[in-house]
């Protein structure tokens, strides 16, 4: 329980360092909702048995016509964890809205770690909305074997 609430002491430290959150609402004990002034959320759950805060960001479905393309490549994507920090693209639930994923293994971080942490995280979730919020090009269905296109 103590990692909880040094946690909790560190998500109240949050909103003063960063101008961009609007709001910080605790959800629960362990979860957190941090919510920015362009209505961008991140949902932070305080894992004490894996010694982890878990973010996530709902980025929103992917269109029909783009969704076979855009799954293979969130796939490849999610390979790259290396690359990308061990962030995760999921599709949860049938309407098929895509999360982003990270686990983050230091429960005694301080508030200048988690607001950079953050900042990273929500920029990187922004990147992934434009992707999926693109149209399909028309010639998508033309592409060479195993090109990718976004």
């Amino acid at each position: 329980m103590a990692q909880v609430e040094h946690i909790q002491r560190v998500m109240t430290e949050l909103g003063p360092v960063d101008d961009a959150i609007g709001l910080i609402d605790q959800l629960g004990d362990d979860q957190w909702l941090v919510v920015y002034d362009d209505d961008t959320a991140v949902e932070i759950e305080c894992d004490e048995t894996g010694n982890k805060l878990v973010f996530s960001m709902s980025l929103g479905p992917v269109s029909d016509q783009r969704k076979k393309l855009l799954h293979e490549v969130m796939l490849t994507w999610n390979y790259l964890y290396h690359d990308t920090g061990g962030m995760r693209l999921a599709v949860e639930g049938a309407e098929g809205n895509v999360v982003l994923l990270v686990d983050l293994c230091h429960l005694d971080i301080d508030v200048g770690t988690l607001a950079g942490f953050l900042e990273a995280f929500v920029e990187t979730g922004r990147g992934w909305r434009e992707v999926l919020q693109q149209d399909a090009p028309a010639d998508e269905g033309e592409r060479p074997a195993g090109a990718i296109v976004v």
